[in-house]
């Protein structure tokens, strides 16, 4: 944590847009977080699901009405902005160590030094990989923004940055997947049944994350028109072609468990390396030729090219059996109804109701015979 302390002056640099005059704000916000997600983690390890939510929603309701109170009603801008943060990310800390009794685990002295090496070498080497990867990940979904802003202008970089509002939607959905999923994954994870079990979560996750993103294609007209502001609202377009990036994403998020839970993180960072430089070197490529239709399909063929990569290598640690016919159709039905809501070709709501018609159907038969075995085994623990 004392490294932290140096970065705070690096904030003056014009790429933070003015940051370095929050510099202050910036590190209590930034130390807070890191606690907040520290905790929930090991409240994560300890079964405390009730608590986690619990934190999050009141925390966020804080934060959201300390916000609303700081800037709207005191007037006080940017720092009223910082302040609403601090307060939430430090109540979110304060309950976790003492309502939820975090505390009790903690521990200022050492009782077997040589245990502990070797835990925390064990550690190291799970989670060091996991590290530039995270930084390998965010360029390979943000990089584009900045050839964006080089080739296209800072107006554009703002059509670009609206759009991703519609796929943010599904993005916030499957982050409360993921959490109950990844307990399950590592709690599955050696049993003679793990492969099947991963191969049935994987099948309905696919079938129902094809039924949301062809839904939200014909519906982003009127979701841009409900988040956008009146000038970004053209920026619709952009939204489907991201929005099948998004489907690739949460697929190799998926895939990302088998390799977390199995120990083998270095591979999540090789895979995430192709990505990035895959999206990186498409961007510079598509963007004089199709605009920002070009970094939004350099975003999509990089995501897919990084599920594959991850969907192959995983079998060298589990066999997933994986319905490639009903995976291979909806894909292929997605980035048609994609490609032709983005480039708006002639009658493509009509093309668009058909496919979501036709995914909807075969999402229906392969959901129905593995529902009953989800529900009975993904679940919440009771604690």
């Amino acid at each position: 944590m004392p490294r932290i302390s140096c970065c705070p002056p690096l904030l003056n640099l014009g790429i933070f847009g003015g940051l370095g005059e929050y510099k202050a704000e910036f590190f209590v916000m930034f130390v807070l977080n890191v606690l907040t997600e520290y905790l929930s983690q090991v409240a994560r390890a300890l079964n405390k699901i009730k608590l986690i939510a619990g934190i999050s929603i009141i925390s966020s309701t804080i934060m959201g009405g300390a916000a609303a109170v700081f800037i709207a009603v005191l007037d006080w801008g940017v720092q009223g902005y910082w302040g609403s943060l601090i307060i939430g990310y430090g109540f979110s800390v304060f309950c976790y160590l003492f309502p939820g009794k975090i505390y009790l685990q903690i521990q200022l002295h050492l009782r077997d030094s040589g245990q502990l090496f070797i835990i925390s070498k064990k550690m190291l080497r799970y989670c060091l990989p996991l590290v530039p990867d995270a930084l390998l990940w965010w360029m390979s979904t943000s990089i584009n923004r900045f050839f964006i802003t080089g080739m296209l202008g800072v107006a554009a970089t703002g059509l670009f940055a609206a759009a991703g509002k519609i796929p943010n939607i599904l993005a916030a959905a499957y982050g409360l997947f993921s959490r109950a999923w990844q307990l399950s994954a590592y709690q599955e994870y050696g049993s003679k049944e793990a492969a099947h079990f991963f191969g049935t979560v994987f099948k309905s996750l696919n079938a129902v994350l094809t039924v949301c993103i062809s839904a939200l294609i014909i519906l982003s007209p009127m979701l841009a028109s409900i988040l956008f502001q009146r000038q970004f609202y053209s920026a619709w377009t952009l939204a489907p072609l991201l929005l099948v990036a998004v489907y690739f994403s949460q697929l190799s998020s998926f895939y990302s468990t088998v390799y977390a839970a199995s120990m083998r993180t270095s591979l999540i960072m090789k895979t995430t390396v192709v990505g990035a430089i895959l999206c990186a070197g498409l961007t510079w490529l598509l963007i004089p030729k199709l605009g920002l239709q070009g970094a939004s399909l350099a975003l999509t063929v990089s995501n897919a090219t990084v599920f594959g990569v991850r969907v192959i290598m995983a079998r060298t640690i589990m066999k997933i059996p994986i319905d490639s016919f009903f995976f291979t159709i909806g894909a292929l039905l997605l980035s048609i109804q994609a490609v032709s809501a983005s480039f708006q070709v002639r009658g493509n709501t009509y093309l668009s109701l058909c496919i979501f018609f036709i995914i909807a159907v075969l999402a229906f038969i392969a959901l129905r015979s593995d529902m009953k075995i989800l529900l009975q085994r993904i679940r919440l623990p009771k604690k």
